[in-house]
């Protein structure tokens, strides 16, 4: 491995490393609690036997 290849990879690494990163901050849900009774897409069903 050539001291150019050692930079490359080091180059990728961090590139990839910094755009998860990003992506993970950008798309963190806040309070993501599917147990509020306000609808949305993933409402646990609650099963009671009458």
């Amino acid at each position: 491995m050539t001291f150019y290849d050692f930079l490359l990879f080091g180059a990728k690494l961090f590139s990839t490393l910094f755009v998860l990163g990003l992506a993970a901050i950008v798309l963190e849900l806040t309070d993501d609690d599917d147990d509020d009774q306000d609808g949305g897409i993933l409402q646990p069903v609650y099963v009671t036997n009458r």
